[in-house]
Parts: structure tokens; sequence; C-alpha cells
């Protein structure tokens, strides 16, 4: 169960009574069903907040968390990156026989210097969109510049130390706001309205944002 802690509170009830009694009744149903099942569930925040935020039962958190596995972003975990993209991309091959690709070297070096908002399903869905959109055996961002990922800002505003504080901040938060924006709207697949709920801004004020930064949206 992916998300466990963005259930309804009305599914959760009923998720409790199912990992306590091992019992179900199908929708419309009257008669009670035996199960032997194993609870695997996941989310991106954190349980434990949830719950002393009252957003999530106590009761539920502690059914479930039996065998508790942190798994931190991928951003902390970047020497795990090229394992992820060969099994991604080992994937596509396999369900594309006549289309077989390989990741460049350089493709690698620049995805450990992006910071992966959107984690390991990011990943994937890039590793994918390198795949379908390159034409060439042998992937790389020369190819294909449009998904190429943005320096990060140190390797853009290195200079800053030469300009009066209020411009070097100026050019720092502008340079900022660029690349996390394009980050996020990529991850999105461009859906704007999408990227402002994952940042948390409303779809006005992003639209602002890439008017005033000259982003073409």
């Amino acid at each position: 169960m992916d998300e466990i802690t963005a259930l309804s509170i009305d599914l959760r009830a009923k998720l409790l009574r199912t990992l306590q009694e091992r019992k179900f009744r199908r929708v419309g149903g009257r008669e009670l069903i035996e199960v032997d099942f194993r609870a695997i569930a996941a989310t991106n925040h954190d349980p434990e907040e949830a719950v002393a935020d009252g957003q999530f039962r106590p009761d539920l958190f502690y059914r479930l968390n039996v065998v508790p596995i942190k798994v931190p972003p991928l951003r902390d975990r970047r020497e795990d990156l090229p394992s992820l993209v060969d099994h991604f991309l080992a994937k596509l091959n396999n369900r594309h026989p006549a289309r077989q690709r390989s990741i460049a070297s350089d493709v690698l070096e620049r995805m450990e210097h992006y910071h992966w908002p959107g984690n390991v399903r990011e990943l994937q869905n890039v590793v994918e969109r390198l795949f379908t959109l390159s034409d060439a055996d042998d992937i790389t961002f020369s190819e294909l510049p449009t998904v190429s990922f943005t320096a990060p800002p140190t390797e853009k505003v290195a200079n800053l130390s030469d300009l009066p504080f209020k411009e070097a901040k100026r050019r720092w938060v502008e340079t900022f706001e660029r690349q996390y924006l394009e980050q996020n709207i990529a991850y999105m697949n461009g859906n704007i309205s999408k990227a402002a709920e994952f940042i948390g801004l409303d779809r006005k004020t992003i639209h602002r944002m890439l008017k005033k930064l000259d982003l073409g949206r």
C-alpha cells in the first residue's frame, strides 16, 4: 500500500479492522471472509509526525509499524543511482528488443549532480524519456538537450562575491527559482497545476514566477 498516510478516514478504519481481525467483507457482500496476508505500507511523509499532528491514527500506525524500514531519498544515496539506471534501462531494453540502448558516462555524471525532488520515480521517468527520445544506441545529453539537467547554482553564480550584496542576492535567488521551477515542472511532465501542488504554491503564483523569469510558459 503506497502513501498510507493519504488514506481517507473511512478506509483507515476498515484497514485497521482487517489487520486486527484478518477478515473482510466484499463491497455489497454480507459474509465475512478470512484472509492470510502480509501488509507492506509505504509513505514519503514521516508517519510519527503525522500521528503527533493528529493527521494519522496512532492505533493504525502501531499496527503497521512492526518492522520499520527507512529508505533515504535518492539525493542522499547517489551511489545507488547507476544500479537503478541500469535496472530501469534493462526493463526497457527487454520490453523493446529492437531498440537496445545504453547510458553514456556523461549522463550518469550529470545525474549525480541533480537533487532529484521526485526521488526514484523521477529517475525512472527520466530514463524512460531518454530511451524514448534518443535515436542513438548510446544515450548522451548532448543529443537530448531538452532533458538535460541544469547545473547546480554554485556552478552558475560562482563569481557573486564580485557584486554588491543586494545584486548578488537577487541573482542567487533568481537562479534558484529558475532551476527549482524547471526541475519540478519537468518532473510533473509539464503539468503546472500538479507542480504547484507538489511545491506548495498556487497556480497563479507559479505563472507569475515563470513570467518574471521569462521561462515562456
